[in-house]
């Protein structure tokens, strides 16, 4: 299981849903690291002058070039390397992605957001707002997205979660991180689909 992090520790989803930046907004955060992942797993990788690039696919710039302002109305429409988002697969992040992402099926991938909201916030914001993932409805890959809040996190409490949601019990580490003995990921019926048993840190 491999589980990737965005958070807005002082806002809640909705208010960051509201930044004109596309890149700024949870909303945009996830939609961007969903998209690198399922693009990666694709093999969309091209190679430039000697280097791999990780390369949006026509149909996912057709797709979001309405809210990614990366796409503009010249790259919208651009055909070559330079009108499609693409990410330099070197260091670090080739890292990533050939030692973790590559090694863990999309199905056990999840996309974890902290916010300042006090209830699960995918359960409630209009569907405007929800991660739009190309060629699925939001139903069939809501599983995949998880929820814990900045409230919580400070009382270092149990963290509660709705239907889409990632519960865990935290009881606080002397080093300031939070002790996972115990955490369930469900899917989108609420079905548990993976049981954490041993000990974590996050």
């Amino acid at each position: 299981m491999m589980m990737l992090i965005e958070g807005k520790f002082n806002e809640t989803y909705s208010e960051s849903c509201k930044n004109e930046k596309y890149n700024s907004t949870i909303q945009g955060q996830l939609e961007r690291r969903w998209r690198a992942v399922s693009l990666y797993k694709n093999g969309s990788i091209k190679e430039v002058n000697g280097v791999p690039y990780l390369i949006e696919a026509e149909e996912y710039r057709g797709f979001y070039k309405d809210k990614d302002v990366f796409y503009n109305s010249e790259r919208a429409s651009a055909n070559d390397f330079h009108g499609f988002r693409r990410l330099k697969l070197v260091e670090g992040v080739k890292r990533l992605f050939d030692d973790y992402i590559s090694k863990c099926d999309l199905n056990n991938i999840y996309f974890l957001c902290i916010t300042a909201d006090k209830e699960p916030p995918f359960d409630s914001v209009s569907e405007l707002l929800l991660p739009r993932i190309f060629n699925h409805r939001w139903d069939s890959v809501a599983g995949h997205f998880c929820w814990k809040g900045t409230p919580e996190i400070e009382k270092c409490g149990c963290v509660q979660h709705g239907l889409y949601g990632y519960g865990i019990a935290s009881p606080k580490c002397p080093f300031g991180h939070f002790v996972k003995p115990k955490a369930v990921i469900r899917d989108h019926e609420g079905t548990v689909r993976i049981k954490i048993l041993e000990d974590r840190v996050i």
